[in-house]
């Protein structure tokens, strides 16, 4: 299962996770072993909503409804379908007008949604569990914005999802690290990484998270060296980082980097594969720059062009 690690903070959220899916391989005659399905799967979504900013991944089963579950869970917050008749999914999307976009009736409809979903699944898979971690910030009435870490989630053999609120509603000059799952790292590994300085920086954060999860990758086939990093800073600085750091030896460099899903109230920019020289600022969303860093290698000439992401049919 993905490892999902997330620092949440007044000034700054960071959320990294790996990009791995697998699936367990029945042998005969031999114990079950676990395969590579996926190694490039998106797990992310930035919401951009009208009384929130906030970053959730997940992890555990990874299609829903036949669908990969990052869609499915993007089709709850753009509160539509974001693919096209043919079953491509849409790479980026203006709608006319704003629809309002609320964190509080997401979170209820998503618990309830996801309950129903699962039983749809075949009998197998309904005793998976699935969890998505969110953290960023929810405005106030007096437009105050206000940390929140929560986990939408539902345990192994359990019937129905949960949402657990990690934070209190004033967060002070602390910071809060939230693990999903547990199991990956040990108690001792947990509480040296929350304790840690280099999480009172977003670059040290993302350094930090990237290596916890490469070691882990080492112990596990469950979890990937490659991770998605998702920075939001202070929602009146208007920045939204991103960062792709897949695991290469020596100086070999990808040919392309992959993003998230983007969704604001009358913007959808889908997961894309990104060709180019990319080093900064990437697009505008919903009022917010968002900036990709990406090992990429050089294309001369070319400063960045993108495709929608293919993602393989469900198991």
């Amino acid at each position: 299962m993905t490892l999902i690690l997330t620092r949440m903070g007044r000034d700054f959220v960071t959320q990294v996770s790996d990009r791995l899916v697998t699936q367990t391989v029945q042998n005969a005659g031999a114990l079950p072993s676990v395969a590579a399905f996926d190694v490039l799967a998106n797990k992310t979504i930035i919401l951009m909503a009208t009384d929130c900013l906030v970053v959730m991944s997940y992890t555990g089963l990874s299609y829903l409804d036949k669908t990969p579950t990052d869609q499915w869970l993007a089709e709850q917050c753009w509160q539509d379908s974001v693919s096209l008749p043919g079953g491509e999914v849409i790479g980026f999307m203006r709608r006319s007008g704003r629809r309002p976009l609320h964190l509080g009736p997401l979170l209820g409809g998503l618990q309830e949604k996801l309950t129903a979903a699962y039983t749809r699944l075949p009998h197998p898979w309904r005793v998976e569990p699935l969890a998505i971690s969110i953290g960023g910030w929810q405005w106030t009435r007096k437009k105050r914005p206000r940390p929140i870490l929560v986990s939408v989630e539902k345990g192994r053999g359990k019937q129905a999802f949960e949402v657990r609120r990690l934070v209190p509603r004033h967060l002070g000059r602390t910071s809060v690290l939230a693990v999903s799952p547990l199991g990956h790292l040990n108690a001792l590994e947990i509480e040296a990484l929350a304790h840690s300085a280099d999480l009172d920086h977003p670059g040290t954060t993302e350094n930090r998270f990237i290596a916890e999860i490469r070691k882990v990758s080492l112990r596990t086939d469950s979890v990937g060296a490659d991770c998605m990093s998702v920075t939001l800073l202070h929602p009146w600085s208007w920045q939204i980082v991103l960062r792709y750091d897949p695991y290469l030896p020596g100086t070999e460099r990808p040919k392309a980097a992959y993003t998230p899903w983007l969704v604001g109230s009358n913007v959808l920019v889908g997961p894309a594969r990104v060709r180019g020289t990319v080093t900064g600022r990437f697009l505008s969303a919903a009022g917010y720059d968002v900036s990709l860093h990406a090992p990429m290698e050089f294309d001369p000439g070319v400063l960045w062009g993108f495709v929608a992401q293919r993602r393989p049919p469900s198991p």
